[in-house]
């Protein structure tokens, strides 16, 4: 490691004429002269300073978090962290048009990659790279934001770093990284949130990673600690619910007696022998993040291997949508059977479940299970065709949809806003009695799709047939 001062002579390699000079030098009388105090760092055909300063200088392909400022036509004026603000289009977010513009207020964060640093211009930023993917770019919500120096948030995004690795080991959390020297962070509690921000702002200043392990060890395993001992305490006072409830009656007491007997030699278990061994043996926690394949609206017509690639990946979506699906599903069923009868509590539960229950349809729905992402596609492609050639019916609905989240802010909900009737009450769900074996392979939770061609005869050449089927019901949960 080499430390240079301003005007110390830097000694490139011979050919210096395909070397890139960086950030804190200077060029001059055919020397290579230090501005800034810094560390010399190369990277191929690169040359640069690692300097610790706080001013950043927008630099082509730097991925910053910016804070929006102000709406000024067609672009958004943010706050970089620069001398002066920078812009960006409303065009340059994932899936925007002239009709479904980003929903940007002021004071909004969003993580985006600088594209435009043109001389005497404002810095460009876009949150799409060149196949118009956002690729984990876009806005940011929820979550903390603070500073760091420039040299620090750097040495968090080298992927050799232990210090995130190291904080995963106690705390579950999502962290952005800005090479402007800002950063991101959401976790589960604002104590949480606090322990990581003051663990990242004390390492800048650790080297020995020894050191860093023992202040995020200090930090983190009062914690854990903590969070152990709630949960004892929740169990505790569950015990002395139970053991109160039960005295008086002979059954009660009994089967009090009994789950206790069972109870306590998994719990003594759990207590001495599971709890030390994770604390020891604890292993980062994150997001498992895979790696995205080409999707097939980037596949070449005969690219056979680029199509089973992105096949392989919408099997992969479609399953991890399945389970989130019905991790919502499982949380409505124990929230009404909690509650029975009385459902009103779970309004939010509900709605999340309908809402995704939705996009599930809109995205995978009516495709069966023999269907590839060649089906998808098209499926997609013909949806939003129709979306364009009918706009009046795209406005009502988002006006209806409107209406309703008002009507639900106000604690007023409406379930036939989603379901008009049960299931048996629509015939699209409706299967032969009299088949056992399936039109289509059920392995990815579908179902065949209905035989009953004589309904939707009926349907397209008379008018007047079953007009109010599936449209209205008196069913209504509460």
């Amino acid at each position: 490691m080499t430390i240079y001062l301003p005007g110390d002579v830097i000694d490139v390699p011979s050919s210096s004429e395909t070397n890139m000079i960086g950030y804190g030098m200077n060029v001059l009388n055919e020397k290579v002269l230090a501005s800034q105090p810094g560390v010399l760092r190369t990277h191929e055909n690169k040359v640069w300073l690692n300097v610790h300063s706080r001013r950043y200088i927008p630099s082509e392909g730097d991925r910053v978090i910016a804070i929006v400022t102000a709406k000024a036509g067609d672009f958004f004026r943010l706050d970089i962290g620069t001398a002066e603000f920078a812009t960006i289009n409303f065009t340059n977010f994932e899936g925007a048009t002239k009709r479904n513009r980003p929903n940007l207020k002021t004071g909004d964060i969003i993580y985006a990659t600088v594209f435009d640093t043109s001389p005497n211009t404002e810095a460009e930023l876009t949150c799409v790279d060149d196949e118009k993917r956002a690729r984990g770019m876009g806005q940011l919500n929820d979550g903390f934001l603070f500073n760091v120096s420039l040299n620090h948030a750097r040495r968090l995004i080298n992927p050799s770093c232990k210090i995130l690795q190291t904080i995963g080991q106690f705390f579950k959390f999502e962290i952005t990284v800005g090479m402007n020297g800002r950063i991101w962070i959401n976790a589960s509690s604002c104590e949480e949130i606090i322990k990581i921000q003051n663990i990242i702002q004390k390492s800048e200043f650790l080297v020995d990673i020894d050191d860093i392990i023992k202040l995020v060890q200090e930090m983190g395993e009062g914690l854990v600690e903590q969070r152990q001992a709630e949960d004892k305490a929740a169990w505790d006072a569950y015990w002395k619910v139970r053991d109160l409830d039960s005295r008086g009656a002979i059954y009660p007491r009994f089967r009090y007696y009994a789950q206790k007997a069972f109870d306590a030699p998994a719990t003594w278990f759990r207590e001495t022998f599971v709890e030390p061994l994770n604390n020891k043996n604890r292993l980062p926690y994150y997001h498992r993040q895979l790696n995205r394949v080409p999707e097939i609206d980037e596949c070449g017509v005969n690219d056979k291997a680029c199509f089973y690639e992105a096949n392989e990946q919408y099997r992969l979506d479609k399953m991890v949508d399945g389970f989130i699906l019905q991790i919502l599903r499982q949380r409505v069923d124990r929230c009404m059977l909690y509650n029975n009868p009385d459902h009103s509590p779970c309004v939010k539960q509900i709605e999340e479940m309908e809402e995704n229950e939705l996009n599930f349809f809109v995205k995978y729905g009516e495709l069966g299970g023999e269907s590839d992402v060649r089906d998808a596609y098209m499926k997609q492609k013909h949806r939003q065709i129709w979306e364009r050639r009918h706009p009046e019916i795209m406005e009502e609905r988002a006006a209806k949809l409107a209406e309703h989240k008002e009507q639900l802010a106000n604690g007023q909900f409406d379930y036939s806003f989603w379901k008009k009737g049960m299931f048996y009450q629509d015939k699209k769900n409706y299967e032969p009695p009299y088949e056992f074996q399936l039109s289509k392979s059920p392995l990815e939770g579908d179902k065949p799709l209905s035989k009953d061609w004589q309904y939707y005869k009926n349907v397209a050449q008379d008018p007047e047939f079953d007009k109010e089927q599936g449209k209205k019901s008196d069913f209504r949960l509460f």
